[in-house]
């Protein structure tokens, strides 16, 4: 067990280039150049360590690796590399699971499928969008709802100011609010939140959607999500401390201890472009299990709605 910590700190090293002579070691140790496929542009001069994305415990014990598919040839084995990983940290290699996966992004869209569309105003001037999460209610009598959703939709990845129009990005654009509050991003530091709230003016929700009940959520839990590019979805969740780098217009930002959630329906993502602020409920209880902020094709990944509550209290909104 003391070797796969090891391993889980040593990789959280490399994605926050914190062993820069350790990591090339790594990287000859575990593969070479040649041994990535074929790389072109950026990942010209790659090494094994730019394609590394994210890591964490799986529910069926595995330290589970995601490896950039646009850096790890097509046709490399995925279990080859498994095997190489378990070899440098001496671990069995049946202890060790590798996937090859687009980069993943923050999940807003230019699509118009569906409700709850929301963004910041230099997201509504691109036509792009992403879900309105919840509702929270007035502090005191006469004072006004707010929402919440993620930093990226509502303060365009740290490119908003307090005061900022916030649209609905309905049949017709038209303004809602405005921006009140939000996490940063930070690209030298994990980061645990993608969060954001706005001031509604003169809008009332005619549903309240509202964080109820948090816990800390299971690997294999069953969860359920509305979005407002793919609708209601069902996953599993298959980690609850993923570490994860998630590139913010062209920028790779690391988050720490993150839920990772699989569709539990054959041939169907569980979020798409678009449902980024989606709040994700456990099936069984109803209760806030996160807030989705990225993804790719195969993963989505939710800061745990206990840190979201947290924050929110913390911002004397709960």
């Amino acid at each position: 067990m003391h070797r796969l910590i090891r391993a889980q700190n040593y990789l959280e090293g490399i994605l926050t280039n914190n062993h820069s002579g350790s990591s090339n070691h790594f990287s000859k140790a575990v593969g070479t150049d040649l041994e990535l496929g074929q790389i072109t542009g950026k990942y010209q001069d790659c090494h094994y360590e730019k394609a590394l994305l994210g890591f964490g415990m799986h529910f069926d014990g595995f330290l589970h690796v995601s490896l950039d598919e646009a850096v790890i040839c097509h046709n490399s084995s995925c279990q080859n590399w498994a095997a190489r990983i378990a070899a440098y940290f001496q671990i069995g290699s049946q202890y060790v699971s590798v996937v090859r996966v687009p980069r993943a992004r923050a999940f807003y869209s230019t699509s118009t499928e569906k409700a709850m569309k929301i963004a910041h105003q230099n997201l509504a001037l691109r036509n792009s969008y992403g879900t309105l999460g919840g509702y929270l209610y007035p502090k005191y009598e006469g004072d006004s709802f707010r929402i919440f959703s993620n930093n990226h939709v509502l303060a365009d990845s740290n490119g908003g100011l307090r005061g900022d129009t916030v649209y609905s990005m309905e049949n017709a654009k038209y303004r809602i609010g405005q921006l009140e509050n939000f996490q940063p991003l930070y690209s030298d530091i994990p980061n645990y939140l993608d969060l954001a709230v706005a001031k509604l003016e003169g809008y009332y929700p005619t549903k309240h959607p509202v964080p109820c009940q948090t816990r800390a959520i299971q690997k294999q839990e069953v969860v359920m999500k509305f979005g407002a590019t793919s609708g209601v979805t069902t996953g599993k969740v298959v980690s609850n401390s993923y570490r994860i780098t998630i590139e913010y217009n062209g920028t790779p930002v690391l988050f720490k201890d993150q839920l990772v959630i699989v569709s539990t329906t054959p041939g169907q993502s569980f979020s798409q472009g678009g449902d980024s602020g989606s709040m994700i409920r456990a099936t069984h209880d109803n209760s806030f299990a996160g807030l989705l902020f990225a993804g790719n094709k195969f993963q989505t990944f939710a800061n745990p709605g206990m840190l979201v509550v947290q924050k929110l209290k913390e911002w004397r909104y709960l």
